[in-house]
This record gives C-alpha cells, structure tokens and sequence, in this order.
C-alpha cells in the first residue's frame, strides 16, 4: 500500500464518545454560523479569541483530537458513511494539495480586511464562507471516497495538520476509518503523521531539494507567514492589497531563509521540518497568548517587561513547554525511526 499503513477493520474502541463529540462539534458550528449572522461581534471574539487558538496546540498533543470531530469532516462522511466511489490519483491529489495551501494563504490572510470584525459586514461574509465550504464538503462526500474528496486533499487546515501532526503526543483512535479503504493514494495523515509528509515530498527529502516540493515550500514559508499575518493591521477592503502584500513579504523570506540554511547544511528533511513547526507554532502562541487572556477576561496590568498581562504570559509559558516537549519528541522519534520517504 502506498501509505505505508493499514487500519484494521472492526469497532473502534470510545467510537461512542467520538460520535457525541462529532454532533456536538456539528451542533456548534450552526450555532457559530448563526451568531455571525446575528451576533457577530460576540461570535467572532470568541470564534478567533478562543476556539481557533486552541486548535493548533491540539494538533500537537494528536492531529486526530481536531480531525476526529472537525465539522467539516463529518459533513463528508454524513451522507453515506464512506462517501462516493470515485477515486483521485496522487497527480491530482498534488495539485489539489496546493490549491489548500493557496486557500489558507488566502483565507487567513483576508482575516484582516473581511473577517476579523473591522467591518460591520464581517460576520455575514464570515458565515457564507463558511456555509459554502461546508456545502461543498457535503457535496464531496457524496462524490468521492471517505475523506479523499475534501479532508485529505485541498482542505486548507491539511498542510497545518500535517505540519503541527508530524510528532503526535498522545496516540487517539481513528473512528471515521475503522476499516482503510485507501481513498488517498499517498501521504494519509490518518494513517501514519509521521511519515504523512516524507510520503507526499518524496524522494528529495533526503536532501536539500526538499524545500523545492509544493510541501516543502509551504513548510519554510510558514513561520513567517504566521509572523506576516501578526505584523498586518486589520483595515478596510481597500488596504486588501497592502495586507496581502506585507504578509507574502514576510511569507517568501522565510522560504528563502530556510532554503539557504538547507542548502548551506545539506540537511534532509527531517532535520528541519519539527524545527519549522515549532517556530511557527511558537509565533502563533507569542501574539495568540493576549488574545487568549483578553477573551478569557483574564487581562491585567503588563508584567514581566513585556506588554502583556500575567495571564497572558503564564499562557505563552504553557504553551511554549508543550512546544518543547513535542520538539524533543520529534526529533527523538526521528532518530528512532529513521523516516524515510515512499
């Protein structure tokens, strides 16, 4: 088999558990869509200044705790339970993967001019995206097989989940697969997280050349997209082109940062691929702790010579030791298991 795994078929044990975490994901997202329609200014500070932030640290702790009750993912295995019978070959699942990392560029990036709550439409636009997607998640499940019509190709949270996934803390169970069917040619994250990216780079992961591969690429950018993203400013729609430019700048100079390093070091990999996602997610987690706080009601006067409040600190403090102890594992189980690509 080309993922290089295979799920065994029978019950999957806490399916039940999952199941009722599944609807009531389900239930909060018309819940969410809802408030942005009537509510947003509510709806989007909790929306951006809490469930969103905790995702990431959940994707290192296990990519599974978000994939295993992802809305998303549930509208496209609701209508049949396995999905449709057509099949996606690994060319076009390539090329859809970079339309997912386009989509994130895009979609994260337009936070700032349509969702962030600049505006007072910024809700309702919010809340039609988000129908569309889940409208054509659904639609896709009816198409395609299991997760390969929408999940494991271009959704644009897949890059991030492979990124943050690569080194599971916590091993969960997978209950929309109880049985593989194979629906995803290569690089199931569901299958193995840590070798998901070594499968879908391919043979230059052994070497520098693996930061010119759509991943690979994407993996360098990263950290300083998220960074970019922090140093924008929310503004009017015509500032759209100024925000979108700030946040490639940022963008393209950490790929080119990161592949000097690569090329200078002729480093596979594996030995900066943990390293990337640990920046980025510490970035995140700098300018998301405040948020958190603030959110949380938790803010108080700066502390510590920062301009943050303790809370806001003790958070970053929280997070950046879960960062560390997954760094460590990574590249622990990277020398254990000596991943090698497909």
């Amino acid at each position: 088999m080309a993922n290089g795994a295979t799920l065994e078929a029978g019950p999957v044990k806490g399916s039940g558990l999952w199941l009722t975490a599944q609807l009531i994901a389900l239930v909060a997202t018309v819940v969410v869509i809802l408030g942005l329609f009537v509510e947003s200014e509510l709806t989007l500070k909790y929306l951006w200044g809490l469930i969103i932030p905790l995702v990431p640290a959940s994707l290192l702790v296990s990519p599974r705790l978000w994939r295993n009750v992802c809305p998303l993912a549930t509208l496209t295995k609701l209508p049949t339970g396995q999905g449709g019978k057509r099949e996606i070959g690994a060319e076009r699942l390539a090329q859809l993967a970079v339309l997912g990392m386009i989509l994130l560029f895009v979609l994260v990036t337009a936070r700032h001019v349509t969702f962030n709550g600049f505006n007072e439409t910024d809700g309702a636009v919010l809340g039609t995206v988000v129908v569309l997607v889940a409208v054509a998640a659904l639609v896709l499940g009816l198409m395609f097989k299991v997760k390969i019509g929408f999940c494991n190709s271009f959704c644009p949270v897949l890059p991030v989940e492979r990124l943050y996934g690569q080194s599971p803390l916590l091993e969960a169970n997978n209950p929309r697969c109880p049985e593989c069917v194979q629906c995803t040619a290569k690089g199931c994250i569901d299958l193995g997280p840590d070798v998901s990216i070594p499968q879908v780079v391919g043979e230059p992961w052994t070497g520098p050349r693996w930061v010119l591969t759509a991943y690979g690429a994407f993996a360098a950018a990263f950290p300083g997209f998220v960074l970019g993203y922090y140093f924008a400013k929310d503004g009017p729609l015509d500032t759209t082109g100024a925000v979108f430019l700030k946040v490639g700048q940022w963008t393209v100079a950490s790929w080119i940062v990161v592949a000097v390093l690569a090329y200078l070091s002729r480093a596979p990999a594996g030995r900066f691929l943990p390293a990337l996602a640990a920046a980025a997610a510490g970035i995140y987690y700098w300018f998301s702790g405040p948020i958190l706080s603030r959110t949380l009601g938790l803010d108080g006067e700066a502390v510590w010579g920062t301009d943050a409040s303790l809370a806001a600190n003790l958070i970053r403090v929280l997070m950046f030791a879960l960062i560390l102890v997954w760094l460590g594992r990574a590249y622990t189980r990277r020398r254990e298991n000596a991943v090698q690509p497909a």
